[in-house]
C-alpha cells in the first residue's frame, strides 16, 4: 500500500509543479514574415492565461512587456520598458487590444520589441498580475513569437511522374536559410498556353500529387517552399517537366486481353469461369484440411 502512495506521489508531483510555472501567451498571428514587419494593417492580438491563483480585487492590472532579449516576468523589476499603459484586470484570462481599446498592428508590435526588420529573432511576450498591496506580481505569463526576415531554402532535385488528369511530383529542400519550410508551392504551367497553371500547397513532405491537370499536355514544374511566417521563396532553378496520362484499371485490362486472346485458359468468358472454378476448388480443400 505504502509503495502504491510513494508511486501515485511521483505521478502526481510534476503536475503540481506546473500548477506554480508562468500561465501562457498566445499571439496572432502566430509567426511574422518580412511583408509584416513594417505593416500598418496587420493587427495582432495578444492572449493570455495567468498563473495567478489570487482573485482579481478592484485595482488589479496587467503590463504587457516585449522584448527581443530575456525578461524577467516573474520580478518586480523585468528588466525592459512597459509596452502598453496598465490594462485594467477583469479576469484571470484576458486579451489585447479589448473591445473598447485601438487596434494593435505589427509595425507597432515590432517597434515595442525593438526587432529590427532585416533579422530573424524570436520575441519575448510577459504579461504581469499586478496589484494595489505589493510590488511583486500577483501573476504572470510568458509566450514567444517568431519573426522571420529571410525565406526558406529553395527547394531542389524536383521530379516528376505522370499519373492520370495529374502529376506526381517530388523535392528536396536546398542550403538552410536559418528559416525552415512549412508547405511548399507546387506549380504546373503549359508553356503553350500559360492560361493552364496550376498551384498547390501541401504541408508535411516533400512529395505529393498536383491534380486537375489535361492529359497528354506537356507541364513544366517548379515548387517553392513557404516559412510560418507567409514568406515564400523563389522557384526552383530547373523546371521538371511531366505529361499526365490516362491509366487503365483492372477492368480495362482485362478486357482487353479477352479481345486479344483467343484460347486457353484466359479465351473469353469461358476462361474466367473456369478460374473461378479452380478458385473455389481450392478453397473447398483449404476448408477440409
Amino acid at each position: 500500500m505504502l509503495r502504491r502512495l510513494v508511486l501515485l506521489a511521483a505521478l502526481f508531483s510534476p503536475v503540481a509543479g506546473l500548477a506554480q510555472t508562468a500561465g501562457q501567451v498566445l499571439i496572432s498571428p502566430t509567426a511574422f514574415g518580412a511583408s509584416d514587419c513594417a505593416s500598418t494593417t496587420m493587427e495582432v492580438t495578444i492572449s493570455w492565461t495567468s498563473s495567478s491563483k489570487a482573485a482579481i480585487t478592484t485595482g488589479d492590472a496587467y503590463r504587457v512587456f516585449l522584448s527581443k532579449g530575456s525578461i524577467a516576468c516573474s520580478s518586480a523589476t523585468p528588466g525592459v520598458t512597459q509596452f502598453k499603459p496598465d490594462i485594467t484586470a477583469t479576469s484571470l484570462s484576458q486579451s489585447y487590444p479589448g473591445v473598447a481599446d485601438p487596434l494593435l498592428y505589427a509595425n507597432e508590435f515590432m517597434t515595442g520589441a525593438g526587432v529590427s526588420c532585416g533579422t530573424t529573432t524570436t520575441v519575448n511576450i510577459c504579461v504581469q498580475h499586478i496589484g494595489t498591496s505589493s510590488t511583486m506580481p500577483k501573476g504572470y505569463a510568458e509566450g514567444t513569437v517568431i519573426y522571420e526576415a529571410v525565406a526558406p531554402p529553395v527547394p531542389t532535385g524536383v521530379s516528376v511522374q505522370p499519373g492520370d488528369s495529374s502529376l506526381f511530383v517530388s523535392w528536396s529542400d536546398g542550403t538552410s536559410t536559418g528559416v525552415p519550410a512549412v508547405s511548399y508551392n507546387v506549380t504546373a504551367v503549359d508553356p503553350a498556353n500559360t492560361a493552364d497553371t496550376h498551384t498547390q500547397n501541401f504541408t508535411g513532405k516533400t512529395n505529393n500529387r498536383i491534380g486537375g491537370l489535361t492529359n497528354g499536355v506537356t507541364y513544366s514544374v517548379t515548387v517553392t517552399s513557404v516559412s510560418a511566417g507567409g514568406n515564400e521563396s523563389t522557384p526552383s532553378l530547373t523546371p521538371a517537366t511531366g505529361t499526365p496520362q490516362p491509366v487503365s484499371g483492372f477492368w480495362e485490362q482485362y478486357t482487353a486481353g479477352v479481345h486479344r486472346e483467343q484460347g486457353g485458359c484466359s479465351g473469353g468468358p469461358a476462361g474466367l469461369v473456369a478460374l473461378l472454378g479452380v478458385a473455389m476448388a481450392l478453397r473447398g480443400l483449404r476448408r477440409r484440411s
